[in-house]
C-alpha cells in the first residue's frame, strides 16, 4: 500500500508541474522519485526479514 500511495503522490506532483508548464521541475520529480524508492523497498524488506527472525516460531 506505501507503493501506491507514492505513485499517487508522485503522478499528482508531475501533473501539477505539467500543467504548469514547468517541464524541468517535472523531469526532476520523476529523478526525485525514482532515485529514493529502491532505497526505501530495500529498508523495508531488510526490515522486516530482521523482525521475521525475532517473532518466527
Amino acid at each position: 500500500m506505501v507503493f501506491f500511495g507514492f505513485n499517487a503522490a508522485i503522478s499528482v506532483r508531475i501533473s501539477n508541474d505539467l500543467g504548469s508548464g514547468r517541464s524541468r521541475a517535472a523531469k526532476f520529480a520523476i529523478l526525485d522519485f525514482f532515485f529514493p524508492t529502491p532505497l526505501t523497498f530495500l529498508i523495508i524488506v531488510s526490515w522486516n526479514k530482521t523482525l521475521f527472525q525475532f517473532v518466527a516460531p
